[in-house]
Parts: C-alpha cells; sequence; structure tokens
C-alpha cells in the first residue's frame, strides 16, 4: 500500500523521535515523518507545528519555485528579445492567504506570574539595574572569549541552545488535549447558561469544553469550528445574539444533520481568561465577533487555520454573516473533503487490516485446536493399545505361568491305587461337561489332591491311559510333565466340588483327609464358579494348544 511506511530506513535517533511525536500527538505515521522531516527531526519543533499549525516557510517556496523555473538554453536566450523573455517566464503560483489558528491553553493558577508590589520593585531596582549590567558584560565577554567558559565546565545559555537548532520549550510543559481543563469548560458552560437566561433557550448544540478541547475536536473530526466571542459591555451584542445568532436561518444552519457541513459551535465570554486570550491572538477589536476555523490541507497536513472572520455590522445581521460562512465553507469544503476521504479510507483499510487479522487469527486457533484434538485422539489411541498390550501381555503371562503351574502340578498328582488295596476311598466326580469319572485316591490325601486331579484331568488322563493297567502298577508315565513351579504364581481354582445329598461345598482349603470327609465313597459334582457363558470363554482361550478331552 502507498500508506505503508518503511521504519527500517530510520536511523535509531529518528525512530525515537518518531515515537515520542506520535505518543503525543497520536498521529498516524504517513503524516508524522514529514512534519519531522520539515522540523529537521526536532521533536519540540514538531509538536509546535502541530497544535499551533504550520506556516508556510518562505526560505522552502522560494528554493521550489527556482527549482520549477528551467533555465532558458543559450541559442534561445539569444533569440528572443526582452519582451518575449518577460512574457515567457512562468508566474509563481500565489500561496494562499490564510492565517494560521492559535491553540490558546490557559495558563493554570500555580504557574501564573504574580507580579511584585511597586514599593517591592521601587527598593529593588537599584539591584535589577547591576544585575543586568554584570548580566550583559558577562554576555560580551563571553561572546569575546568564547572558549573561556568550556574551559570553567559552564554550560551554554538558551540563546546559544536556541542558535544550535534546539528548542528552549521542554518537551513535558507542551500543553496537551488530553489534560482536562476544568475552569475554562466551566466558563463556557458559564457563558451558555448566561446566554440562555437572558435571551431565553436555543437548539443551537454549543460546546461547552475549553477551547483547546473544541479545537482538537474539529482537528481530529476534519469539521468546521465557528469560534464566537463576545463583549457583556458592547453595544452590539444585545443585537446580535437576538437578530443574529437566535435568527430562524442560523438556528436551521447551525443545526443541520448534515455534520461535514454544521460547523462546531464554541461561544464564551472574553470576561474569561481563557476567551480574552484567544481574542488577543485572533487580534479582534470589534465585537461581536466570529471565526471560522478549519484545517487546511493545502497549507500543511496538520494546519488550522482561520477561513473567515466576521464582526462588527457583518455580523448584525444573518444575511451577511451566513453568507461568509457558507462562502468560506464552499471554498475550503472540498480539500477538506478529500482529506475526510482519505482518513476514511485509512480508516477503513485499517479495520480491514484488523478483520483480516482477526479472522486469521481466529482461523489459526481453530487450526490450532484441530491440531490439538487430534493429537489428543492420536496420544488416546496410542495410549489405549498400549494400555490393551499390556493387557494382553499380563494375560498372556498369567496364561503360560498357569499352563506351566498345571504341568507342575499334573506330575505331582499322586497315581491311583490299585484295586487291591483296602485303605483308599473311591470318588465318584461328575465333571463340568457332564462326564462322570470315578476313581481312587488315598485316604491320607487332602481334598486339595481331588481339586488338583479334577483341574489337571486333562493331562493325567493320557498318563492314566499309557499306565495301562489297574493291578497296582507303578504307572508314572509322567514324562514331559515334570516342570518347575512358576514364580510369583498363586493358582486360583475357577470350580467348587460340590456333594450333592447332603448338599455341601468343599472347600479347597479344608482341613482333614478325603476318607474323613467323604468316607469310603463319595458322588462330588463340578460346580463353577463364574457364570456359565463366562466360563466357556475363558475355557477357549485357555485350552486353545492343549484341548478339553471329553470323558
Amino acid at each position: 500500500m502507498a500508506n505503508e511506511v518503511d521504519l527500517d530506513q530510520l536511523t535509531e535517533t529518528q525512530q525515537a523521535a518518531l515515537q515520542t511525536y506520535t505518543s503525543v500527538t497520536n498521529q498516524e505515521l504517513s503524516s508524522a515523518i514529514p512534519i519531522l522531516q520539515r522540523s529537521q527531526w526536532n521533536v519540540n519543533i514538531a509538536i509546535t507545528k502541530f497544535f499551533d499549525g504550520e506556516v508556510p516557510d518562505p526560505v522552502e517556496e522560494a528554493r521550489a519555485a527556482q527549482a520549477a523555473v528551467p533555465l532558458p538554453s543559450t541559442t534561445a536566450f539569444q533569440r528572443e528579445t526582452l519582451l518575449d523573455g518577460v512574457g515567457a517566464l512562468p508566474r509563481r503560483r500565489i500561496p494562499l492567504s490564510v492565517t494560521p489558528a492559535p491553540r490558546i491553553v490557559p495558563q493554570r493558577p500555580d504557574q501564573a506570574i504574580r507580579r511584585v508590589p511597586t514599593i517591592f520593585a521601587l527598593l529593588f531596582a537599584p539591584i535589577n539595574i547591576l544585575y543586568k549590567l554584570l548580566s550583559s558584560s558577562a554576555q560580551l565577554f563571553t561572546y569575546l572569549f568564547p572558549f573561556l567558559p568550556r574551559l570553567f565546565g559552564a554550560r551554554p545559555s538558551q540563546q546559544q541552545q536556541r542558535g544550535q537548532g534546539q528548542s528552549s520549550i521542554p518537551l513535558t510543559t507542551l500543553p496537551s488535549s488530553s489534560q482536562p481543563i476544568l475552569a475554562t469548560a466551566q466558563n463556557a458552560q458559564q457563558t451558555v447558561d448566561t446566554l440562555q437566561e437572558t435571551y431565553g433557550t436555543t437548539s443551537i448544540p454549543y460546546l461547552t469544553t475549553s477551547y483547546a478541547q473544541a479545537y482538537d475536536r474539529a482537528k481530529q473530526d476534519l469539521r468546521f469550528l465557528l469560534v464566537i466571542l463576545l463583549s457583556p459591555e458592547h453595544d452590539g451584542t444585545s443585537t446580535f445574539v437576538r437578530e443574529t445568532l437566535y435568527s430562524e436561518t442560523v438556528a436551521s444552519f447551525l443545526t443541520s444533520t448534515n455534520t461535514n457541513e454544521t460547523p462546531l459551535v464554541w461561544l464564551s465570554s472574553i470576561t474569561s481568561p481563557e476567551a480574552y486570550q484567544l481574542s488577543t491572538a485572533l487580534s479582534c477589536t470589534t465585537f461581536p465577533f466570529a471565526a471560522l476555523i478549519a484545517h487546511t490541507p493545502q497549507v500543511s497536513s496538520t494546519a488550522m487555520s482561520i477561513i473567515a472572520r466576521i464582526s462588527g455590522a457583518s455580523a448584525s445581521r444573518p444575511e451577511p454573516f451566513l453568507s461568509a460562512i457558507q462562502n468560506a465553507q464552499s471554498k475550503f469544503g472540498p480539500p477538506l473533503t478529500e482529506a475526510r476521504r482519505k482518513k476514511d479510507d485509512q480508516r477503513f483499510a485499517r479495520s480491514l487490516r484488523d478483520e483480516q487479522n482477526s479472522a486469521y487469527e481466529r482461523s489459526l486457533a481453530a487450526d490450532r485446536e484441530r491440531t490439538r484434538l487430534r493429537r489428543e485422539k492420536e496420544e488416546e489411541e496410542r495410549r489405549k493399545v498400549e494400555q490393551e498390550k499390556r493387557d494382553r501381555d499380563e494375560r498372556d503371562g498369567k496364561e503360560r505361568r498357569r499352563r506351566a503351574w498345571r504341568r507342575w502340578r499334573a506330575a505331582k498328582v499322586k497315581s491311583e491305587p490299585s484295586m487291591a488295596e483296602k485303605d483308599i476311598v473311591r470318588i465318584s466326580i461328575r465333571m463340568r461337561d457332564g462326564q462322570r469319572v470315578v476313581r481312587r485316591f488315598e485316604s491320607e490325601v487332602g481334598i486339595e489332591e481331588v481339586y488338583a486331579f479334577v483341574e489337571c484331568f486333562d493331562l493325567i488322563q493320557p498318563r492314566s491311559s499309557k499306565d495301562g493297567n489297574d493291578n497296582g502298577e507303578d504307572g508314572n508315565g509322567d514324562v514331559g510333565l515334570e516342570e518347575d513351579l512358576p514364580q510369583n504364581y498363586e493358582h486360583e481354582y475357577a470350580f467348587n466340588l460340590v456333594s450333592p445329598l447332603p448338599r455341601k461345598v468343599y472347600d479347597v482349603q479344608e482341613k482333614g483327609s478325603t476318607k474323613s470327609l467323604l468316607g469310603r465313597s463319595g458322588n462330588l459334582i463340578v460346580e463353577p464358579i463364574v457364570p456359565e457363558d463366562e466360563e466357556e470363554d475363558g475355557e477357549e482361550d485357555e485350552d486353545d494348544d492343549e484341548g478339553i478331552a471329553a470323558s
């Protein structure tokens, strides 16, 4: 864009001056840099030009006009006559004759300079005269021998500083429109209230602020400012208020809804300090007095000028009063409208850029949120997969230890006693699949031996078949079953042994031998502890590689 400013081309000193200037004036960078360049990057001079208006520099105008005049060639100069040469010279453009509008900030009471009483002035007059003589002599001596003050470490005077291009006005003492001036605002409100009490109410929207605030508002909004100064002691004040200010045509013009053409109205009496200082700055000698102030971009980017002055007889009738204001608006309105349009374009471009930045930030935030949700989902899936893997590994490890324990326990189960032995217990066991198994156990073994037989039945049955005799021969046949006891494993039986009549559950921790619990013979039923459907699923996982042999 054309309005963009490259700050990298400025030096550090120039960037510091630009930052200080914009913090005080709140002006756009595109307008602030030219003012600082015209002020030789002196912040104080630039701020003074911004608030008090920038007066055209005659030296710069002369240089520009001289540069614009082309030098005639030698041949052409020899041919043209004196009359032709004078007529051929381009005419210089006459600058616009407008008066800069002052920005008056009344001095606060604590900063007012109080005059010394006459008696004390007479008493101290000889001392004052002697001080001035000595001061003048010292300045003359310093001028003749400029190297002596530097030898003694003396600082240069304010005049010398101004001669070096430095302003004598410190930055902190410059008036700012942001500082509330309560006394001046009260004076303006009091003048409006007195006017309405004396001549009646009106619909004209007077500004009840200080002149400096009204000046800054007109400059900020690029609107016309109508300043009206009244003198209560003047004879024409009453006629001006009744016939001009309170006339229907003037009131209708000042209350129009067209904000670009309707000026801001600030009214005050010269009895107040602010209005008196303003009347002196405006050089008004006849009351009532009115001045139309507006921004004049054809002068400079920050100039506020007086484009119309109305006083005396012209202000006593509404027609000349209104005609002077409208003529000034028609003359200076188009440049102001163009400046207002440029400002609106800049504001629109800024708002559009802000909206684009906001939309980009929202899109970026949405992308970040989607990325965060995707990462959280991926992390959750990864944790889920890892948890499933850990659970599967744990189940597999537990299953391996259970199988190892079953093989170890199957090898430890005692072989079935022969029919010839008398001290035995004959037990009929109905398995979980409905198969009935009859087996003989030694009478001294506990009920846990029966539990182990049922748990390892699928491993013991092939061993018994391989044994191949019922006459008490030792048919261990436990090749491949002998293993070490698994570490960190405690086996839990998933069933109970129950006697049907009378019903009695024999716990695996039951004390006593099988003979003392069941007698010489007994019937037992294997009852699963878990539900049947879960037991079937569990049995399928447990016996994948071994298979359950139905008997």
